[in-house]
């Protein structure tokens, strides 16, 4: 009888050790700590980086020597089309299926919205406003993860207008007053919170009515989001590195060498932070989740900015439009291109995502 308790006992230990196990497993599974890639690189690899190639779209550099958006091969660097931007160009930001690009024009309330795969001009669009006077001017631009709201910031101004997007067509949902905004904002995943950069801080508030939550104690200005939305991470003009928690909005600014005061990258196939160094020699790489310091990638030129190419490489651009392609994963340079036409001011990938649920198709 004592064996037979002891044998049930020992069974339900198993049982439950295994169910344990399962449970742990389908958490990292949901979480992304064990996605296949994280399996694949094991606990002290890092895995190796993955090239896409084939892909529909491309890199847009704009390049204001030409009044032109070039497009570029990610992987080769070769131009494969050149779009004629009307005026003077600003900002630009792709739709999130990367078929179209936006783009403002220096005294214009309008958009102009180009095509990435054929080049040419689709549309204009006229931002409506009920805060804001007829010479507005935008200043920048940001989709929602699906592309049916865009955010529009404004010059000199802390108004935030949010626009319903359908089939390149806007039209204004509601607009609100972030005090003494400026700069670009930036989104949760859900876009259900945004954020912009105050004298104080880093401003919270609700995307649907503007309402102040909070604001966070980081002297970053130019921020960007990890691919999971956990973290924000910043640079100031001071060369600070800051880190922000998404969740308990916690912010530090990191023990690390003077960066440049640019945006930095954080590429969406790693949870890696890549800076550029304060003298824009080197990129300085960090776990984009901790924060802990991963390496140094030195470059061969220095460079102007960085941007994700979208094919599983980073572009350190230098001004003289000679590029660095920057391996994320091994830590290291992959390759060096240079773009035809000079050098670009703002860079930003339109990868073709013929999947998904896109309002931009």
């Amino acid at each position: 009888m004592a064996r037979t308790k002891t044998a049930l006992f020992a069974h339900a230990v198993m049982a439950l050790s295994a169910l344990t196990l399962v449970a742990i497993f389908a958490w990292g599974i949901a979480s992304g700590a064990l996605s296949a890639d994280a399996i694949d690189r094991g606990a002290g690899g890092r895995g190796e980086l993955v090239l896409q190639d084939d892909l529909e779209g491309g890199v847009l550099a704009l390049q204001p020597d030409e009044a032109a958006i070039g497009v570029f091969d990610p992987l080769s660097g070769e131009r494969r089309g050149r779009i004629e931007a009307d005026g003077d160009p600003g900002a630009m930001v792709p739709t999130p299926g990367g078929v179209s690009v936006f783009v403002t024009r220096d005294g214009s309330a309008d958009l102009r919205v180009y095509s990435t795969t054929n080049y040419e001009h689709e549309t204009t669009v006229t931002l409506e406003s009920e805060r804001l006077s007829e010479d507005r001017r935008p200043e920048h631009l940001l989709f929602s993860e699906n592309g049916d709201t865009l955010f529009v910031t404004w010059k000199e101004s802390p108004v935030v207008s949010v626009y319903a997007h359908e089939m390149l067509e806007l039209e204004l949902r509601t607009e609100f007053e972030i005090a003494d905004s400026f700069g670009p904002v930036y989104r949760n995943r859900r876009a259900t919170r945004l954020y912009r950069k105050t004298p104080d801080g880093l401003a919270v508030v609700y995307a649907r009515n503007g309402d102040h939550i909070e604001t966070v104690e980081a002297g970053a200005e130019h921020w960007r989001f990890n691919p999971s939305y956990t973290h924000i991470w910043g640079t100031d003009s001071d060369g600070g590195l800051w880190v922000v928690d998404e969740r308990s909005t916690e912010a530090r600014r990191l023990d690390a060498p003077p960066v440049a005061d640019v945006p930095p990258v954080l590429p969406s196939d790693s949870d890696t932070a890549l800076v550029l160094t304060a003298d824009r020699e080197a990129v300085l790489a960090f776990d984009a989740r901790s924060g802990r310091a991963l390496g140094t990638i030195e470059l061969p030129t220095p460079a102007a900015h960085l941007a994700e190419s979208g094919a599983g490489t980073v572009w350190a651009v230098a001004e003289t439009g000679e590029v660095t392609a920057i391996d994320p994963v091994g830590l290291q340079v992959h390759e060096r291109l240079t773009l035809e036409g000079g050098a670009p001011t703002a860079v930003s990938a339109s990868i073709v995502q013929r999947d998904g649920n896109f309002a931009c198709f």
